[in-house]
């Protein structure tokens, strides 16, 4: 067993965060066990029943995105649904619904934790009355996130044409009337470049390599100032 490994349990054993999971595990769900087996190393599959939602764990994958998914339900974030291609919940006394089609529910989880104080960083931010600069804006959700907690607007930027679309279905459905100006372009030295639409990662999609690719805008933060007149940038 390689030193990682080892620290890595040593890590979950003593994590107060993990304990406090556990607890919430054990007032909450019936076969609470099950998922600690898992994770102490002993990787038997098993469904488990969160409120009406059954999640079945057979790889590390789906393994974490239970996990995910229970930490979101402890923080009280109310999800209404959680389908195979869209995400219903509430946020600051609205109903938001996100597509995600083509997108695993374990990268879901982790995009909507903003929502839910687990990734509270975001909302450290004040954003309040200024113009905010998304770079990488994927289904749409930072934009949304940063609009409701009183941005003046956004700039979002999203290179790749399935999450841009997504985006542009996403802030569309859940604040149309907005001021986000979504752009299917990239961020970085000026000019274009290729994207390899089918790549699994942003870095691997932009990769200097592709020749045959889709063809995008790039731009660096001194021309989306200049042109939208960008006076407060985060």
């Amino acid at each position: 067993m390689d030193n990682r490994h080892i620290f890595e349990k040593v890590r979950f054993v003593f994590s107060k965060e993990n304990w406090n999971l556990l607890l919430f595990l054990i007032k909450k769900v019936e076969k609470w066990y099950k998922i600690l087996i898992w994770r102490v190393g002993i990787e038997s599959p098993f469904k488990i029943t969160i409120g009406n939602h059954e999640i079945s764990v057979s790889k590390k994958e789906e393994f974490y995105y239970l996990i995910g998914y229970l930490r979101l339900i402890k923080s009280g974030l109310n999800i209404r649904n959680f389908g195979n291609e869209s995400i219903s919940f509430e946020f600051m006394g609205k109903t938001l619904t996100l597509e995600f089609n083509g997108i695993s529910k374990r990268e879901v989880v982790g995009l909507i934790q903003k929502f839910s104080g687990v990734q509270n960083w975001y909302a450290k931010l004040n954003v309040v009355n200024k113009v905010v600069v998304d770079i990488g804006a994927n289904i749409g959700d930072t934009a949304i996130f940063f609009f409701l907690h009183g941005a003046k607007s956004v700039i979002a930027l999203e290179p790749i044409p399935k999450f841009y679309e997504l985006a542009r279905r996403n802030l569309s459905n859940n604040c149309s009337n907005a001021k986000i100006v979504l752009l299917n372009r990239a961020a970085g030295k000026p000019g274009r470049t290729k994207i390899e639409t089918d790549a699994p990662t942003i870095s691997t999609a932009l990769s200097e390599n592709i020749i045959n690719g889709y063809d995008i805008i790039v731009h660096n933060l001194d021309e989306l100032v200049r042109e939208y007149d960008v006076r407060m940038v985060f």
